[in-house]
């Protein structure tokens, strides 16, 4: 037998075997996946709307800046993974072991939200030139006389 295959005592007597694997999450289809998959609770829907209703709804999740919003599917793939392999709360960016602990933390803290002043970190799926395309905003030069007669 090699060294790797003996059993290493520990102080309290009980004995690790090198062979074993550490405990591993059951799986659980998730946003990875599918985006029609909520992003908290895992639960698949019919379609990406009605999962960003669900989600609206119960978690009351919402994608900030919506109308300047021009990549949701990389959008939520992109949160998806921030959750799933990052482990990691959207709103306050603590990490987690797992990444149930990780949607269960944000559903008990009211979490469940993109921060509003993460501009930088979700840049790239806005466009917020259409946002302003439509103010048609005009300067006016008016110089204000004051008589005194």
């Amino acid at each position: 037998m090699s060294e790797l295959q003996k059993s290493i005592s520990q102080s309290n007597g009980d004995t690790l075997s090198l062979n074993e694997k550490p405990e591993e999450e059951p799986y659980v289809k998730t946003t990875l996946e599918s985006l029609r998959i909520c992003l908290f609770s895992n639960q698949e829907f019919d379609g990406v709307k009605k999962c960003l209703d669900h989600m609206r709804l119960k978690y009351n999740f919402r994608i900030v800046d919506i109308e300047s919003l021009i990549n949701l599917k990389g959008l939520l793939a992109y949160i998806a993974e921030r959750i799933q392999l990052g482990k990691m709360c959207l709103y306050c960016d603590k990490q987690f072991k797992t990444a149930a602990r990780c949607q269960q933390h944000m559903i008990d803290m009211g979490h469940c939200m993109m921060p509003m002043d993460a501009d930088d970190e979700y840049e790239f799926f806005y466009d917020y030139r259409r946002a302003f395309a439509n103010l048609n905003v005009k300067k006016k030069s008016k110089v204000l006389q004051i008589s005194y007669d």
